[in-house]
């Protein structure tokens, strides 16, 4: 499954990938970071199964619910995730991962590099994520 992580920060997308090195090195190769909303609908293909975690606020004109309406036109089996410290979601939205909302001053990232380094192809389904990461409620389906 390909994985790609967009965030508008590119401190947040280092401090996450750095995070998902120290979990699991080999999948933080895999995985694409980027701060490019149009990569990410380069990478996307429309037979392959696709795992996008995307920030909220992507530009002045751009939000990650709207790429994720262009994502599912281009994949509509993709699974998108919206990681943001507001729980904001549309129905092409298959879920949120609460950021914390300290996390643009520490650096946190847990949550998201557990769910990032996990094995993402045995069974991967938006409620797998919800029943493994998350018994409280720092994921929310859609």
């Amino acid at each position: 499954m390909k994985i790609i992580v967009l965030q508008n920060e590119s401190e947040s997308l280092e401090e996450i990938r750095r995070a998902v090195t120290r979990i699991n090195p080999e999948r933080a190769d895999e995985i694409r970071f980027t701060s490019e909303p149009d990569e990410v609908l380069e990478l996307i293909d429309t037979d392959n199964p696709v795992f996008v975690v995307t920030d909220q606020i992507l530009g002045r004109s751009l939000r990650g619910t709207d790429l994720a309406r262009l994502i599912k036109r281009v994949n509509s089996q993709a699974i998108v995730f919206i990681y943001s410290d507001m729980c904001i979601a549309n129905e092409a939205v298959n879920g949120v991962i609460q950021k914390k909302i300290d996390s643009y001053l520490l650096g946190e990232h847990t949550l998201l590099a557990n769910i990032l380094a996990s094995d993402l192809d045995d069974g991967f389904t938006p409620e797998r994520i919800q029943r493994d990461f998350a018994p409280s409620k720092s994921i929310w389906e859609n």
